[in-house]
């Protein structure tokens, strides 16, 4: 699913359970944080509308 990108220089999440809406960042790539304004406890819901 990840091969291929680079997780330094492409936006990647890890989130909870994905179809639970507020599930929490668990881990962002360094791009998604700088990017984005990302913290690992951000929810899933604030990623949608970004």
């Amino acid at each position: 699913m990840l091969e291929g990108l680079d997780v330094l220089k492409d936006s990647i999440a890890v989130t909870g359970n994905f179809e639970q809406p507020g599930s929490i960042v668990l881990a962002a790539s360094p791009m998604m944080k700088e990017k984005f304004k990302i913290k690992t406890v951000n929810t899933k819901l604030i990623l949608i509308f970004l």
